[in-house]
């Protein structure tokens, strides 16, 4: 796999193996050098177009070491179908295979290394926007303001937004599917007993976490409450947070995807 294949996913928490990309010689930290890996390609809305199209790299971009695990790259992505707009992109990556000299401070990097992407930055204009998330227009919304939030460091409000759209998600099932969320006194239960019932009737968590689902809400909810929790404590936290709620966003889309499909073929369930 080449870095290209990384650069062109979402942030992932597990590391890939690639092919080599590094300098030969050491790489000096803070220094940019060009490296060939390939173009990247990313969805993008074109406002020149006014659609979603593929942005493109050029093959030749540019890698600057930051630290013993951590490199950032930086490129500019080009509309593929009227090439009049582009948006720079910047990536940061974590490397498994790197070695610190000290002397020189540089890096040195081991044959056959593993990446993780952890994190990209768009530099957005008028001329180019987010591609839409394909969730419900409320979901996507609370979503791509949580990622707004995360690219203006701002990572107590990021988390904020994950918060209320994992809340927001779990009671507009309830009200779908009829599960009581009120009290006798009609008011709203807490989120730990409205998730209960949920999962009980729907399971919106997937099987990979299900048993902490209450446990991602109280993660969301300790960089509100905790006053000593920082802004770079959310943004660290933010990719694999966002990455469990898109999880659940995506397990529902596919419950209500596939119930769609058996109802079109009158299968009964």
């Amino acid at each position: 796999m080449r870095l290209s294949d990384i650069l062109s996913k979402e942030p992932m928490t597990e590391f890939k193996s690639v092919d080599n990309f590094a300098p030969t010689c050491s790489a000096k930290i803070g220094t940019s050098y060009k490296i060939d890996v390939g173009k990247v390609y990313l969805n993008q809305k074109c406002n020149n177009c006014n659609e979603v199209h593929q942005f493109y790299s050029d093959e030749i971009l540019y890698f600057m070491p930051v630290n013993n695990e951590l490199i950032s790259i930086d490129c500019r992505l080009t509309c593929q179908y009227c090439g009049k707009v582009s948006v720079p992109v910047w990536f940061l990556i974590q490397v498994e295979g790197m070695m610190f000299n000290k002397g020189n401070k540089s890096v040195s990097f081991i044959q056959n290394c593993k990446v993780r992407l952890l994190h990209k930055h768009f530099k957005y204009t008028s001329d180019v926007e987010p591609a839409p998330l394909g969730y419900k227009k409320e979901y996507s919304d609370l979503l791509l303001k949580a990622d707004q939030a995360f690219r203006d460091n701002l990572g107590a409000g990021a988390l904020v937004y994950l918060r209320k759209l994992y809340e927001k998600v779990t009671i507009d099932i309830a009200i779908d599917n009829g599960i009581p969320y009120l009290d006798k006194n009609g008011k709203k239960l807490n989120f730990k007993e409205i998730l209960d019932r949920v999962e009980s009737q729907y399971s919106i968590i997937p099987p990979e976490f299900a048993a902490n689902g209450y446990k991602l809400f109280g993660e969301l909810s300790n960089i509100v409450h905790d006053s000593s929790i920082d802004e770079e404590t959310g943004i660290k936290r933010y990719t694999s947070l966002r990455r469990l709620i898109v999880g659940i966003l995506d397990n529902i889309k596919n419950k209500e995807e596939l119930s769609e499909a058996t109802r079109e073929l009158a299968w009964s369930v």
